[in-house]
């Protein structure tokens, strides 16, 4: 697998330049840590690296590309 995705701490995370990218999209409703509530969202299209954003509830969205080859993020 190149992608996870998990929930449960309730704290948005993703982990660049490990073989896997971990991602987790945070809580919407009951956020921890003194986060903004927040959730992700992932378009995979054949041919193209996967568009993840993460979106914080009152603020931007903060789009991730992860580059295929080396499996890394970088803010667009």
């Amino acid at each position: 697998c190149d992608i996870a995705v998990y929930g449960h701490t309730h704290i948005a995370e993703y982990s660049p330049g490990t073989p896997i990218t971990v991602l987790n999209p945070g809580s919407a409703a009951r956020p921890r840590a003194g986060a903004l509530g927040s959730f992700m969202t992932m378009d995979l299209l054949p041919g193209k690296a996967p568009d993840v954003r993460l979106h914080r509830l009152g603020q931007r969205c903060i789009k991730f590309t992860i580059l295929a080859a080396s499996r890394r993020f970088s803010l667009a």
